[in-house]
């Protein structure tokens, strides 16, 4: 079980703003409802905020490594994929 994010002050769904980080909201009015409710709320914001800073320093501290050609090709034969 992971560490809930608490919003002091708001009952929106903290899993919106990974989702939205991720890319992985369902449709472009979501993301706009998602950035609509970030822009008005201070809690949300600091929020986003904080874990866009978190992401940008995970990335920036673990260099880029593409995936081993045989690991690629196994994981391809099990999903059947190209």
């Amino acid at each position: 079980m992971g560490f809930p994010l608490v919003l002091s002050r708001c009952d929106a769904s903290p899993l919106e703003l990974h989702l939205l980080a991720d890319g992985e909201l369902a449709d472009d009015d979501t993301v706009a409802d998602v950035r609509g409710h970030i822009a008005g709320c201070a809690d949300c914001r600091a929020a986003w905020n904080g874990l866009t800073t978190t992401r940008q320093l995970l990335n920036a501290a673990r260099p880029f490594q593409a995936m081993p050609a045989e690991l690629k090709a196994a994981l391809a034969a099990i999903t059947d994929a190209p």
